[in-house]
């Protein structure tokens, strides 16, 4: 049984014609597949906050949230790239084929195609959002039935739909929440593996489990709403040890809450402190009118941006014509409803998660999944701007091939009864 993100409603899900059963098998509860868009673009929101802010915006987090890499790595400062030179080559054995030359020599990249071709194809797109159990169908009356059933619907990035890269990261995105995602997904009782990946052995599904309950409970108290799996903040570099290319950098669940889900949340004293900020703000303001202008476009449109609240835009030229009392008064009362309703980070020092890697201890192959595409994703951004030339060619030839091992990826979930 799922927690707190299922909603904890039991139900039998009768399929109707929209929805095709999932042929892969993963614990319990009804996988479906349905007419579904891709995940939402989120690059309106890059545009005007870049991506390390997205996961401070309560849209972005509450609508799609997911899984979002948007990293671009760079060099550490012992290696200097005057040249670098990359390529596909279908001739050579798979985790091989990457060909990459930097000031001349070859330099080995770990990577399979099932890895390699959905991530350079993301990188490609701008995008930085890959699955997201917040998601629509094109039938809108079945997306309702099946949330009403506490069901989840998924989206993804084009690059990662029926993928088997496209598979584990939705694993990686429920993987704290949902029991079952410490097992892996079989096909005819056979787990459904790329190359480089090993079956787990039943005894290390149960610890697995019980781990992530364990993890469950200590998070829980902290109150929070949900979680993004991504690298917003994370500074991801390589190097070439041995003729290898090595990253640093790693993935992190940043589990958020609004400030009004704080236990000691008082809307009251927050009231007394906006106004007492104002004051203390227009004291020190060498204009104070100019200020509260300034301020009450600036959380206006915050309000909009995040869609909280229907904010009545009045042009500068309106606002200044008004009384600094009733603009103190209307910042007040704006501030009043946005400030509540800002993300903030939980404080994981606590828990188990301060240890970025106690990830990787509730599914290895998720985790590994998610740190693979987190890292290739970042370098893929880092070629195309350093040699747009290989990297347009690298595309043009990889956009042709096929990706294996073949794989479903379900758009809908419903929980056993």
């Amino acid at each position: 049984m799922w927690s707190k993100r299922s909603g904890l409603i039991v139900s039998v899900l009768v399929f109707s014609l929209v929805v095709t059963l999932w042929p892969q098998s993963l614990g319990e509860g009804t996988y479906g597949r349905a007419s579904a868009p891709p995940i939402p673009s989120s690059k309106p929101m890059m545009r005007a906050r870049g991506f390390d802010s997205l996961v401070d915006s309560p849209v972005f987090v509450s609508q799609i949230g997911g899984v979002a890499f948007g990293r671009t790595a760079q060099p550490e400062k012992s290696l200097t790239v005057d040249r670098i030179a990359f390529g596909y080559d279908s001739s050579q054995v798979d985790g091989s084929r990457f060909v990459l030359r930097i000031n001349d020599i070859p330099v080995h990249l770990d990577a399979f195609d099932w890895q390699l071709m959905p991530t350079a194809m993301f990188a490609n797109s701008g995008e930085v959002s890959i699955v997201t159990a917040f998601g629509k169908l094109h039938d809108k009356t079945e997306a309702a039935r099946i949330k009403s059933l506490g069901g989840y619907v998924f989206n993804y990035h084009p690059a990662f739909d029926n993928t088997l890269l496209g598979l584990r990261l939705l694993q990686a995105d429920l993987l704290v929440m949902a029991p079952d995602f410490s097992d892996l997904p079989r096909k005819e009782g056979e787990f459904i593996l790329g190359e480089g990946e090993t079956a787990p052995l039943p005894e290390q599904i149960e610890a697995r489990s019980r781990a992530r309950s364990i993890a469950l409970d200590a998070i829980s108290q902290a109150r929070f709403r949900s979680y993004v799996v991504t690298d917003a903040g994370v500074s991801v570099t390589f190097r070439v040890e041995n003729c290898r290319l090595e990253f640093q950098g790693e993935p992190y669940y940043r589990f958020w809450r609004y400030r009004r889900d704080r236990g000691d949340f008082d809307r009251s004293e927050l009231r007394a402190k906006i106004e007492s900020d104002i004051q203390e703000e227009l004291r020190a303001a060498l204009d104070g009118k100019a200020w509260l202008v300034t301020e009450i476009v600036r959380v206006a449109q915050w309000l909009v941006d995040n869609k909280l609240a229907e904010v009545s835009q009045h042009s500068k030229s309106v606002l200044e014509a008004q009384t600094i009392g009733w603009l103190q008064s209307w910042l007040a009362d704006l501030k009043t409803v946005a400030l509540p309703s800002e993300v903030e980070a939980i404080d994981l020092s606590e828990t188990p998660f301060a240890d970025p890697l106690f990830a990787r201890n509730l599914n290895p192959a998720v985790y590994d999944a998610a740190q693979t595409t987190m890292r290739l994703s970042a370098f893929f951004r880092y070629l195309a701007e350093k040699n747009p030339e290989d990297w347009k060619e690298f595309i043009s030839v990889i956009s042709t091939l096929e990706i294996g091992p073949a794989v479903e990826t379900p758009t809908t979930f419903v929980p056993s009864p």
